[in-house]
C-alpha cells in the first residue's frame, strides 16, 4: 500500500514521501512562489489596470474576482490589464506550472469611493430624485421621461411622463410616504402646478393643488407629514425669495411659514436628518452672489438658526442626508465647476472635505440616499452638456 505524506519546506521546496514496500523514496517538489499584482489594491476614485505577473514567465496565473482561491478551472490570465468597472473587488491569483506545487495565493482588495453606476436612459440637468419603497426615481429637468433605477439588475426604466416635464429650471422634488411630487418649476414660464405618482396607479401623474405663487428654482425636504419648500425665485422675487412654504399631502394643502431665510436665493439645495432642514448655497441677488451659508429649519419650533458656513460658497448643487450626515456635491462657484465633496456633521456644527473628490465635474446634478452610499446623478459638464452618468458615493469607503 502506497503512502504519501507532504512537508513544507523553505525556498518553496516540497519534500514528497512515497513510502514503497519497505523502502522509503524521498522526492523534493519545488512550490511557485506568489504572482504579484500590481497595484496592489486600495481605494480608488478611477478604475485602475490592474496586472498579474510571475518571476517564471512559463506559469500559467489563474485569478478569481470573488475572494476565492484560484483553481485550474478558474480564470486564465492573459496578460492583458484587467478592470473592474468601478465594483469593489477581491482579487485573487495563483500561479500553476508542470512539475510544481501550485502556489499561494495572492490577494489585493480594491475598493471605490465612487462607482460607476449604468447611464441613465436619458441625458437631464435640473432634475429631482428621491426613494419610494427603496427604488431610487429620477424626474424631470430637460425635458426627459421619468425613469427608475432598479439596484438588482442595474438598469434604468423608464414610467409614466409628467404633465409638466419642468425643463427649463429646477422645481422642487421630493418623496412623501411612498410618492413622489413635482412642485413647480420652469417650462417657458415658471411654472405653479403640483403633480404626485402614486404606485398605486403608476401610469399617469395626478394634478394636485397649485402653488400660490409660481415658483423656480427652489429647494424640498420631507419630514413628517409634511413637504417642505425654500428659497426660489417668483415674478416678485426675480431673484431669490426668502419664503418658506409647508405642503401638506394628506389634505393637499399649503401654508406659508412664519420664519424666512435670512436672505432670499435661489439654486440652493435641502435636505433633512430628524425633524431639522438643512439648507445651503445658493445665488442671491441681483448681482448673483454665491452663499456659504447653511440655514437650518427646525420644523418643530418653526424657527431657524445658521449653522457653520461651507467651506466653499456653491449654487446649483446637490445635497443629501446619509447615516446622520449632510453630504454636498458639485456645483458652481463663479465660473468654477466642484468636484470636491464637503461633508456637515449637525452634532459638532462643522465641516469637513473628502479626502476623495468626484471623478467629474457638474453642476445642475441631484443627490439621494440609499442603504449602500448615495446616488448622483446627470448634471452639466464645463460645456454645458447634459450628462447621462450615475455614481454610488460610498463614505465607507472614504
Amino acid at each position: 500500500m502506497n503512502r504519501v505524506r507532504t512537508l513544507r519546506a523553505v525556498c518553496f521546496l516540497c519534500c514528497v514521501t512515497v513510502l514503497i514496500g519497505c523502502q522509503e523514496i524521498v522526492q523534493n517538489v519545488p512550490k511557485l512562489p506568489k504572482p504579484l499584482i500590481s497595484p496592489s489594491g486600495g481605494k480608488f476614485t478611477s478604475n485602475p489596470e490592474v496586472e498579474i505577473d510571475h518571476i517564471d514567465p512559463e506559469v500559467e496565473i489563474r485569478y478569481t474576482l470573488d475572494g476565492s482561491d484560484p483553481t485550474t478551472a478558474d480564470s486564465l490570465y492573459s496578460g492583458d490589464p484587467l478592470s473592474f468597472n468601478y465594483e469593489d473587488t477581491v482579487l485573487k491569483a495563483r500561479a500553476f506550472k508542470t512539475g510544481y506545487m501550485p502556489s499561494d495565493a495572492a490577494s489585493a482588495s480594491f475598493l471605490f469611493t465612487w462607482r460607476r453606476l449604468a447611464d441613465m436612459n436619458y441625458a437631464r440637468a435640473f432634475h429631482g430624485t428621491a426613494v419610494v419603497n427603496g427604488i431610487p426615481y429620477v424626474y424631470g429637468g430637460t425635458n426627459q421621461a421619468p425613469e427608475y433605477y432598479n439596484p438588482g439588475t442595474g438598469t434604468w426604466t423608464t414610467f409614466a411622463a409628467l404633465g409638466n416635464t419642468r425643463y427649463g429650471g429646477v422645481g422642487a422634488f421630493a418623496a412623501w410616504g411612498d410618492m413622489l411630487y413635482a412642485i413647480g418649476g420652469y417650462t417657458n414660464t415658471r411654472v405653479a402646478e403640483v403633480e404626485r405618482w402614486n404606485p398605486v396607479s403608476p401610469d399617469a401623474w395626478s394634478a394636485m393643488n397649485d402653488l400660490a405663487v409660481a415658483r423656480q428654482n427652489a429647494a424640498a425636504a420631507a419630514v413628517g407629514d409634511y413637504i417642505y419648500m425654500f428659497g426660489g425665485a417668483t415674478s416678485a422675487d426675480t431673484y431669490g425669495t426668502t419664503t418658506i412654504l409647508r405642503y401638506a399631502p394628506a389634505g393637499d394643502t399649503w401654508s406659508t411659514m412664519a420664519s424666512v431665510l435670512g436672505s432670499g436665493r435661489q439654486y440652493l439645495a435641502a435636505s433633512a436628518i430628524g425633524t431639522k432642514c438643512y439648507v445651503s448655497g445658493g445665488l442671491s441677488g441681483s448681482t448673483y452672489v454665491n452663499m456659504a451659508s447653511l440655514e437650518i429649519y427646525d420644523t418643530v419650533a418653526g424657527s431657524l438658526t445658521a449653522g457653520s458656513d461651507m467651506p466653499e460658497p456653491r449654487c446649483y448643487h446637490a445635497m443629501a442626508a446619509y447615516k446622520g450626515k449632510i453630504y454636498v456635491f458639485g456645483g458652481a462657484h463663479g465660473s468654477d465647476y466642484l468636484t470636491r465633496v464637503d461633508i456637515y456633521d449637525p452634532f459638532s456644527n462643522t465641516w469637513s472635505s473628502s479626502p476623495t473628490v468626484a471623478p467629474f465635474a457638474r453642476w445642475c446634478l441631484a443627490a439621494t440616499p440609499l442603504t449602500d452610499g448615495i446616488l448622483v446623478t446627470g448634471g452639466k459638464d464645463a460645456t454645458y452638456a447634459s450628462q447621462k452618468s450615475a455614481w454610488l458615493y460610498v463614505p465607507e469607503n472614504d
